[in-house]
């Protein structure tokens, strides 16, 4: 007998690999909490601890074009890597040691981030970026392990689940505002004097100091997660799951349809977000070029924290339909974008408004970054879930690499000449941004069948639906 899945307003015919929500609600441990929540933290300060270390590198080691491109660059093919294996590893062997082996790859890259570069520019370059992808590997495993323990460690309907998950990537906003208030502190102290863009400068051991100091940071909070992870123990929901082999589940198929919108729109998303706040700094030297290093550091970090009032915002709204979410979400920054882009240059001469109208921007990211990080786990079952989770975030990482490839030789194009030029390269990439939110729309209302495309009226754009009518989603029908 077959097996219908209920993905909005109509069933349709898929192989088992939808969510079985019936584990009995519960509350997590506090050391489940502190694994999902810190790894998170862990990793998003690696990904960004390079854009404020640039300060120093560049300053004492130069800027080579290939290097500024690698060294961001090669932890998204690390990160790849991680997705795929580990989040395989978590259903073949356990979510327990491959959570041990994903933070351990991580704290092992951030270390050598800060301790090995030495000898000549091209060496410390190469070393870094090398480093750099031993993160992501690490960094790749706690996408998928994270989400599918948050889920499988909250039990309950999928409202909850969702909320669990969604509060790991919240810790990720902390994270972002401490790589440019640390970064903040050491130019207090030993990393005073360095400015952005400046020319290469003779060694300076202090600053060399501070840029070690910033990258090996990354590893402190993942260290103890080892020891907790080691000791945590599988969720009943995953032992109760059927012991298999993942890729002899995923030939069954029926997933397909669904990666369109979990792995696709991931890329969407991806494309644009890293590829605007990977180069923050850089945007933002643009709109303020006068400013102080001091200062840069406190609107970035006034920028990051508009991320965390969204992401408390769409935590909220989780309940209400991930999917629906999404859309939303995606429609809302791309009309934000399409908006702040055409007003780019008339905004240039009141740049505390192009400011304010660029962190609403990079708020707005952070509500479909919930979104694309939860709905896997939502969407698949728990035999493969991992393995399904990590696939789709591998998708938005080659979103990220696209990202920051093309949108930093945008604003390439533009260095060293003048600031009107500077302006319009940055309007350029808010325009280029623009396509990839609409397709990230598109993908999640092909992929998921979300209701409004069944309708022949517009009058609801997005059917909302309340917590405890959710599982009629995925509600299985004999």
């Amino acid at each position: 007998m077959g097996v219908t899945v209920r993905l909005g307003a109509k069933a349709t015919e898929v192989s088992p690999l939808t969510p079985d929500s019936s584990s009995a609600p519960k509350s997590r441990s506090l050391a489940s909490r502190s694994i999902t929540a810190v790894s998170n933290f862990g990793v998003q300060y690696n990904y960004n601890a390079i854009a404020w270390a640039k300060l120093w590198i560049e300053a004492l080691y130069g800027d080579p074009a290939w290097a500024d491109q690698l060294s961001s660059s090669a932890v998204f093919g690390g990160t790849l890597i991680g997705m795929l294996g580990m989040g395989y590893m978590g259903d073949a062997v356990g979510r327990r040691p491959a959570m041990v082996a994903t933070l351990s790859v991580m704290a092992a890259g951030s270390l050598l981030s800060g301790l090995a570069p030495w000898g000549s520019d091209t060496a410390v370059w190469s070393l870094l970026c090398a480093s750099r992808f031993l993160i992501g590997i690490g960094a790749g495993g706690v996408y998928p392990l994270s989400a599918a323990k948050a889920v499988e460690d909250s039990g309950g309907d999928t409202g909850a689940k969702a909320q669990a998950a969604g509060w790991n990537l919240f810790w990720r906003n902390p994270a972002v505002l401490w790589v440019y208030l640390f970064g903040y502190i050491l130019v207090l102290g030993i990393g005073a004097g360095a400015e952005f863009d400046m020319e290469q400068q003779s060694y300076n051991p202090s600053w060399d100091a501070a840029l070690r100091i910033h990258l090996a940071f990354g590893a402190l909070p993942v260290l103890p997660l080892i020891w907790l992870a080691w000791r945590e123990k599988e969720s009943e929901e995953f032992q109760r799951a059927a012991r298999r082999n993942p890729l002899e589940a995923l030939k069954e198929g029926g997933w397909w349809r669904q990666m369109i919108c979990t792995g696709g729109a991931w890329f969407c998303y991806d494309t644009a977000y890293y590829g605007n706040a990977l180069l923050q700094p850089k945007i933002l030297n643009t709109m303020f070029p006068d400013d102080t290093i001091e200062v840069e550091a406190l609107k970035n970090m006034g920028v990051g924290l508009s991320g965390v009032l969204f992401s408390l915002l769409a935590i909220w709204l989780l309940p209400l339909g991930t999917r629906q979410l999404q859309v939303g979400s995606f429609l809302f920054t791309a009309a934000l974008t399409v908006g702040l882009a055409a007003a780019w240059m008339p905004l240039g001469k009141t740049p505390g408004l192009q400011l304010f109208l660029y962190a609403m921007l990079y708020g707005s990211f952070w509500v479909s970054k919930i979104t694309t990080y939860v709905l896997p786990s939502e969407v698949y079952r728990v035999e493969v879930r991992s393995t399904l989770n990590g696939m789709s975030a591998a998708c938005g990482k080659l979103g990220a690499i696209l990202g920051q490839v093309v949108f930093d030789s945008i604003l390439r194009s533009a260095a060293g000449k003048s600031q009107t030029e500077q302006s319009r390269a940055v309007q350029r990439v808010l325009y280029v941004s623009v396509w990839f939110s609409l397709g990230g729309a598109v993908l999640t209302l092909i992929g998921l069948k979300v209701e409004c495309c069944s309708r022949a009226s517009a009058r609801r754009l997005m059917p909302i639906r309340p917590m405890n009518s959710r599982q009629d989603q995925y509600e299985q029908v004999q």
